[in-house]
């Protein structure tokens, strides 16, 4: 049993221990909520703003909080020598226990904005003031260096909220939100375990096991099921609180990064849902709407109406994003000012892709038979 123990002190067999088990619980959870949420009718109906045009079981993010949850639990408790100290784990499980929660009740019978907002800031509290979870230091962005206490808590949380709610918009169309989720974590799972930080790396790789899983299921044609709320909020909750860890002082020094380095990539891996979140507030505010309001306007309804399938959306928008994270990665030598400035830019070109790919289509470049053949390779060989 030592030497057994042994073995598994190593990081990587860890992580794969930790994927492979939430991602098989997650195989086995889903088709059973599938099949209860047709016995029970509980479905999400088509409405004027859905993208989908027949009901369908949106309980998915029930498949992904238990599969990700008894993962972690079971690894903790097995080779909790090797993790530190796991007090901070039960805190973790707590906060998104309240949004799960939170994303059932309003999956099922639905919850006012306001009475989401207190619940998710009751789960924010709880791992800012007991998990000392704070954004503590710029590292010179802007000027800025340590910023005091309760200023600390203050901008944490209100990084926080905005992420978690930033990223439950990007669950528009089948695959995006678990795609841009799996990214995330494979990102800062990278980080965090080329840290020793094996705790933080194993919830990254935990929670993309359980998103892969759900990912084939939200995609296929005869056994779909959506995340809702229960899904996109908990995984929301869980990449601002990895991407608020990895800021923190000593999360990825041996990844060859600093403290003022990370915000970058962090920002790039987060450049979607931040993007599509400003600037449909943007747009709402300029037209004298409440920014609170839902609407079409979100960068995947662009690339809908533009005639691109869920799939093709899907596929385009999550290839960008990688790109800015390599190449952010790839740019953490040069001046920061000017990185960030690169990185603002292209975070603009996420409203132009569809444009961008509809025009390539149409070029002497690009023939239609070539285009046909394009999407022919990614129905059949991709998805």
């Amino acid at each position: 049993m030592t030497e057994l123990v042994n073995y598994f002190s190593n990081y990587l067999w860890l992580g794969i221990v930790a994927f492979l088990v939430a991602f098989l619980l997650a195989r086995r959870l889903l088709p059973m909520i599938i099949f209860l949420s047709r016995e029970k009718n509980l479905m999400d109906a088509p409405g004027e703003r859905s993208a989908h045009f027949e009901k369908t079981p949106n309980l998915g993010g029930a498949g992904i909080f238990i599969a990700f949850s008894l993962s972690i639990l079971i690894l903790a408790g097995s080779f909790h020598r090797f993790l530190g100290n796991t007090n901070e784990l039960l805190i973790l499980l707590a906060a998104i226990t309240i949004t799960f929660f939170l994303g059932v009740k309003d999956d099922l019978i639905g919850i006012s904005a306001k009475t989401k907002l207190w619940g998710q800031n009751m789960a924010v509290s709880l791992v800012i003031l007991f998990s000392d979870l704070r954004i503590e230091h710029l590292g010179g962005l802007f000027g800025i260096g340590e910023i005091p206490y309760f200023l600390s808590i203050v901008l944490t949380a209100l990084v926080f909220l905005f992420l978690i709610n930033a990223f439950n918009l990007t669950d528009g169309v089948d695959g995006l939100a678990s795609t841009v989720g799996i990214l995330a974590c494979v990102t800062f799972g990278y980080f965090f375990l080329s840290a020793g930080k094996g705790l933080y790396g194993l919830l990254c790789i935990a929670l993309a096991g359980a998103l892969l899983a759900f990912l084939k299921y939200n995609l296929s044609r005869k056994s779909k099921i959506f995340m809702g709320d229960s899904g996109s909020l908990t995984i929301g909750f869980m990449i601002g609180y990895l991407g608020i860890r990895l800021l923190q002082p000593g999360s990825s020094e041996t990844a060859g990064l600093l403290i003022s380095d990370n915000y970058l990539p962090v920002l790039a891996v987060l450049s979607f849902p931040v993007t599509d979140t400003l600037r449909v507030a943007v747009l709402r505010l300029s037209r004298r709407r409440n920014p609170f309001k839902a609407d079409r306007n979100h960068i995947h309804h662009r690339f809908l109406n533009s005639g691109f399938s869920h799939r093709q959306t899907t596929l385009f928008i999550s290839l960008y994003n990688l790109f800015l994270i390599g190449l952010m990665i790839g740019l953490k030598s040069i001046n920061i000012y000017l990185a960030f400035s690169i990185l603002i830019l292209l975070m603009c070109g996420y409203a132009c892709l569809p444009r961008w790919l509809q025009a390539l289509s149409e070029t002497s470049f690009s023939t239609p038979e070539i285009w046909k053949q394009l999407n022919a390779f990614i129905r059949m060989n991709i998805w």
